[in-house]
């Protein structure tokens, strides 16, 4: 049995490779999210930009979150600049997937080496 969006994942990676050997490190997170965006829908992908997400308490909303990108409707994307992915992170995406129907999230780093972490949260029901 293959990883929930493993194909889907997998070609996102190469476009994450790919928009970080073009810009290297040393830019700020939104130019790269911008990249994100623009190289995923040349590579065929369907892309939502700073998709505004509800964060609810005991059923009553408390706030907004906003996640990064939405590829395919399908999987989360956090982009970072960062040395490496911290356990912060993590929980901020973990947050994310917890408050959508979104089970995939992708967690990518352009610092001078770039990084990623897959995350994966089941909603039960």
């Amino acid at each position: 049995m293959g990883l929930l969006h493993g194909e889907l994942t997998a070609g996102i990676l190469t476009v994450f490779r790919e928009v970080h050997a073009e810009l290297r490190h040393g830019h700020p997170e939104v130019i790269y999210q911008r990249a994100m965006a623009i190289a995923l829908a040349d590579a065929g992908f369907s892309v939502a930009r700073e998709v505004a997400v509800a964060v609810k308490f005991r059923g009553h909303t408390i706030g907004r979150g906003r996640l990064d990108l939405v590829v395919n409707d399908l999987v989360v994307i956090e982009c970072k600049v960062a040395r490496a992915i911290e356990p912060d992170h993590v929980g901020q995406l973990l947050g994310y997937l917890k408050a959508t129907s979104h089970e995939v999230g992708l967690i990518l780093t352009f610092g001078r080496r770039p990084d990623q972490k897959r995350v994966v949260f089941t909603h039960t029901p």
